[in-house]
């Protein structure tokens, strides 16, 4: 074997060091991915082992880092060291890298034996539930976690759990393209174009700091003043009140559902779940086991549409489940923009809880409108095309089936309940 080219900026240094969670954390051009490749192909000729490589999204292997694997062990000259496969890389003495999409494939990684380094490329856009399903998978002696990423938003989840307050036995580095003697001038001209066009783009992409709010969300002010006022924390479960369910129904995409319970005036978000690819029986078990005592399931217009698989309408199978007086369908509305109104019509009445509905408040937070890349202009129309417009629409779907229940006149004031007093809510 020839000795390895191996380039990798001095600010990650600390990736050598025995951690068992290493993130990496900066902009554009600042080598943080291809520093763990490299180190991940040297650990692997090291020592046989199994490295997983995954992404919150990735729909197919074009998606993940396998490209960039294949020309670095090209770069590093250790061709003879590995085999490039179409789906998978495989070293001579038995490394395997394996490349997966988190966000629908999540359970299944647990099935994968001894796992000894895994790394998560865009992190960033990992969701609450893979971050709390990856860490107590990933368990074989010594094995370690490696994150990378740009920010987006300080809210989002890893961002919170991997930077702001990071697991024991971590290390964040964080690091931009100056700290990269390897930049590429091409890149330098790009960069320096932006610093000049775009100043607080350029702080975003080039030294990763994270957004105030996603470019044309839709629900940017009313996810403000939900923070602003400590609307997003711990809320209980009244068992003397019943919960209610609204449904956003995928088939090859994914479902997601909104668990609700009206207290008074206040409208309290207990739980939000959201899966791919499963029947509907599997959301009638989720339902069932959350332990609530279950109101009303609220679905969308297409739930009367004959489902193949089952012989049944989604409307049939859920007044099978839970009983035909609790199965309602929310009437299909002419236009998004009166849906996205009727939502914000409730937004100052909603308590979110904080950890069970974390993946929903993403994708409040995220569920933009279109974003024209060339020119920056913002269309009127949503992006539908995205993993945050499933929980979206489900939570529209709330606005749309209770925003008739109007303020009293005597309740102009906006009262709080005894227990969101207690949590020093203002």
């Amino acid at each position: 074997m020839q000795t390895p080219r191996i380039r990798i900026p001095a600010v990650f240094e600390p990736i050598f060091l025995p951690y068992r969670v290493k993130t990496l954390i900066g902009g554009r051009g600042s080598g943080k991915s291809e520093s763990v490749g490299r180190k991940l192909l040297m650990d692997g000729i090291e020592e046989p082992q199994n490295i997983v490589c995954g992404r919150e999204f990735q729909n197919s292997i074009k998606e993940s880092v396998h490209s960039m694997l294949a020309y670095l062990i090209e770069d590093m000259g250790i061709k003879s060291e590995y085999d490039v496969l179409t789906t998978e890389i495989r070293g001579k003495n038995g490394t395997q890298f394996s490349f997966v999409g988190l966000n629908r494939n999540i359970d299944s990684i647990r099935s994968m034996h001894n796992i000894k380094k895994f790394w998560v490329e865009e992190a960033h856009r990992l969701s609450q539930r893979s971050i709390d399903i990856l860490f107590p998978t990933v368990r074989a002696p010594d094995s370690q976690l490696y994150f990378t990423m740009n920010p987006e938003l300080e809210e989002d989840p890893a961002y919170q759990y991997l930077v702001l307050n990071p697991p024991p036995n971590s290390v964040v580095v964080r690091a931009n393209y100056y700290d990269n003697p390897f930049f590429p001038e091409v890149l330098r001209a790009e960069m320096e174009a932006m610093k000049e066009k775009d100043y607080p783009k350029y702080l975003h992409i080039w030294e990763g700091q994270p957004l105030a709010a996603v470019v044309g969300a839709v629900f940017e002010q009313e996810m403000r003043a939900a923070q602003d006022q400590g609307r997003i924390l711990h809320v209980p479960y009244d068992k003397s009140k019943p919960v209610d369910v609204f449904y956003d129904l995928g088939r090859g995409d994914k479902t997601a559902l909104w668990f609700v319970q009206q207290v008074g005036y206040e409208f309290h978000l207990l739980k939000y779940y959201e899966k791919n690819r499963e029947h509907f029986s599997h959301y009638v078990k989720v339902a069932k086991e959350t332990g609530y005592t279950l109101g009303t399931h609220y679905l969308p217009h297409d739930a009367e549409n004959e489902h193949i698989a089952a012989e049944k309408t989604i409307k049939r199978q859920a007044q099978d489940a839970f009983g035909g007086q609790n199965v309602r369908v929310v009437d299909r509305i002419p236009k998004k923009a009166l849906a996205i109104d009727a939502a914000r019509g409730i937004f100052d009445r909603c308590y979110f809880d904080k950890v069970n509905c974390a993946d929903g408040l993403t994708c409040l937070r995220k569920y933009a409108y279109k974003v024209d890349e060339e020119t920056g202009k913002v269309s009127r129309e949503p992006d539908h095309d995205t993993p945050w417009s499933h929980g979206a629409d489900a939570f529209m779907a709330i606005g749309q089936s209770l925003l008739p229940l109007k303020k009293p006149e005597e309740r102009r004031q906006r009262q709080l309940p005894r227990w969101a007093k207690a949590a020093g809510v203002r």
